[in-house]
């Protein structure tokens, strides 16, 4: 009786153990932490950005360094997060990753990826942001 007990609890939890989601969070790699945030950005006219979705994805110190041919700017994530804020998204954007090259040692990562943007105008251009 004992045996049948033990099987019965034994296959109880197996089953509940095999019905658990096996899908990965976007935060268990560089690549889903990149693809989640370009998910973020881009929104359709109308919608605001969450910014606090845009915040659990990098660590307080995070700073980005957005690049074009002529300046580049280097920004904390407070203050990108403030940049997204802009009304001129709500107008709706696009952001579509072209090429990136990671640097990582030690639980630490640099990305430097180039993209192209297009807003509700229509606006393309590629550009190049480096993320810290």
């Amino acid at each position: 009786m004992k045996y049948i007990l033990y099987t019965l609890l034994f296959l109880s939890l197996a089953i509940r153990v095999w019905a658990q989601d096996t899908a990965e969070a976007p935060e268990a790699s560089i690549d889903g932490i990149i693809d989640e945030l370009l998910d973020q950005i881009t929104i359709e006219q109308g919608e605001q950005m969450d910014t606090a979705a845009i915040r659990n994805l990098f660590h307080p110190a995070a700073i980005f360094t957005v690049a074009d041919p002529a300046q580049a700017e280097t920004v904390s994530l407070d203050e990108f997060l403030v940049l997204l804020k802009n009304p001129y998204y709500e107008q709706g954007y696009l952001e579509k990753e072209l090429h990136k090259v990671v640097d990582q040692y030690n639980g630490i990562a640099q990305v430097f990826q180039t993209f192209y943007g297009k807003d509700s105008e229509g606006w393309r251009k590629p550009a190049s942001i480096a993320i810290s």
